[in-house]
């Protein structure tokens, strides 16, 4: 049996728009992080492992960071 190769042409604008939606959705969320700052601290603690975030100091810190 002989394989055929195929390929597929992706175009460059969707590639760039990808690319921009999946940023989009990293800068969404730590902005929310930042805006909403006691909430994402209380989530930490409250989380089965939230005791690693206190090994950079506070959970503020390791929010930030």
């Amino acid at each position: 049996m002989k394989l055929q190769e195929k390929t597929l042409e992706v175009s460059y604008r969707s590639v760039v728009i990808l690319r921009m939606m999946l940023s989009l959705i990293f800068i969404v969320a730590s902005t929310s992080h930042f805006f909403k700052l006691e909430q994402t601290v209380k989530r930490i603690e409250a989380a089965n492992f939230g005791f690693i975030a206190h090994v950079l100091g506070t959970a503020e810190i390791a929010v930030v960071l």
